[in-house]
């Protein structure tokens, strides 16, 4: 299991810019998808 961990941190910091990038677009979607939840259910609101 320690193994598996050390060879996932040695990819992860290799292709740490990669891994930047990545983990950004993933929280970047995910947020925006909250926040527009949110702001289409708050104009719901104000509309109806």
């Amino acid at each position: 299991m320690t193994f598996v961990i050390y060879i996932i941190a040695s990819i992860l910091h290799h292709h740490h810019a990669l891994c930047q990038i990545f983990l950004h677009d993933i929280i970047f979607t995910y947020m925006s998808r909250k926040l527009g939840n949110v702001f289409r259910s708050n104009q719901f609101k104000i509309k109806y």
